[in-house]
């Protein structure tokens, strides 16, 4: 069986490396490599280790799939290919820091050629420490898991489908730290797209505080939970959307990042596509309210300097990926930006 995915924010075809450690910056020199070499990567900000977490796939176990980079210019380089024998390839669909500063992935491993049909697939979740040991492997099958975030108690929740010929799958599963099924929840029944839930657009999920957030993008809501996974909340933010077209003379609206500030409103950066063809696209960082309501928008050049937009600090300070005169990535914590 394979599975195919939205690809969702790829950093060209890079190799990261980090010069002496500057304080509050995390700068890369970059170059680019050829396509054997491996493709690019995705990008993540990790608020509590304040770190980078970059993820790409990878069929040679002589490159990294994952990277991660901190504020003192630490990396850790991941390689979870050589830890499976006889797999062929590694597909990373995300990883994310845990609390206690685990890289929690998920992962489709293959064992044959990616492109000469069917192979064998195992769906997994994996667990690296801090010092890029692995420390557990859980097979998650039927489920392929999209998406996946960990508490500060280790569990971890993981979003995504199944092979399921009811489509009444849960599509959010909470994990014990041992790898035992806690919780299933959001049943696909709840939609009427089913499978499309998951493989439309670009969902987000995360966790902040004691709640569990995770927007659906093909039907443009954003679900709150518990971390004992009651629903809290469902919100529609399709009126936003519809509002931010209109004060930006109209088109269509594609959310990209998502994340929380304290005080419980939800930041998401936008992309503003105009009816007219022939304009150029916008960039906006949005503010919704808890009922779903925008409470400001702060727009920009979709070719702005500022880069890419990846959350926010634990002080509420945004976190942009940007890129240097000469060319380097580089994420700047002394750097202030305003919150729309």
């Amino acid at each position: 069986m394979q599975f195919s995915r939205a690809i969702v924010f790829v950093i060209g075809l890079l190799i990261f490396q980090v010069p002496s450690a500057r304080s509050q910056r995390i700068e890369f020199d970059t170059r680019a490599q050829s396509e054997d070499r491996g493709g690019g990567y995705w990008a993540g900000w990790e608020p509590i280790q304040r770190r980078l977490v970059f993820r790409r796939d990878v069929a040679d176990p002589s490159l990294p799939a994952i990277k991660v980079i901190d504020v003192s210019g630490k990396t850790l380089a991941l390689y979870p290919l050589r830890d499976f024998s006889g797999a062929s390839y590694i597909d990373i669909w995300d990883a994310k820091g845990a609390p206690n500063g685990d890289i929690i992935i998920a992962a489709i491993l293959g064992y044959g050629p990616r492109k000469k049909g069917p192979v064998p697939l195992k769906s997994l979740l994996l667990t690296y420490d801090s010092a890029g040991t692995l420390r557990k492997v859980w097979e998650v099958d039927p489920y392929h898991h999209h998406l996946v975030a960990a508490d500060s108690q280790g569990n971890v929740f993981a979003f995504g489908d199944a092979r399921d010929s009811s489509h009444n799958y849960p599509l959010l599963i909470k994990y014990s730290p041992q790898g035992d099924v806690v919780k299933k929840f959001l049943l696909a029944s709840m939609f009427s797209s089913k499978d499309c839930v998951v493989r439309a657009g670009e969902p987000r999920m995360f966790i902040k505080g004691d709640k569990l957030f995770l927007y659906v993008a093909a039907t443009q809501e954003l679900f709150t939970f518990s971390l004992d996974g009651v629903l809290l909340s469902r919100t529609w933010l399709s009126a936003a959307y519809q509002r931010i077209a209109e004060l930006n003379g109209g088109g269509s609206i594609r959310a990209f990042e998502f994340c929380a500030d304290l005080h419980g409103n939800v930041v998401a950066e936008v992309r503003i596509y105009p009816k007219d063809k022939g304009k150029p696209q916008t960039l906006a960082l949005a503010k919704f309210a808890p009922d779903g309501s925008l409470k400001g928008l702060q727009a920009r050049p979709a070719e702005s300097s500022k880069g890419e937009f990846l959350g926010l600090t634990t002080a509420d300070q945004p976190i942009y990926l940007e890129v240097s005169e000469k060319g380097s990535l580089f994420v700047d914590l002394n750097k202030r930006y305003e919150l729309p």
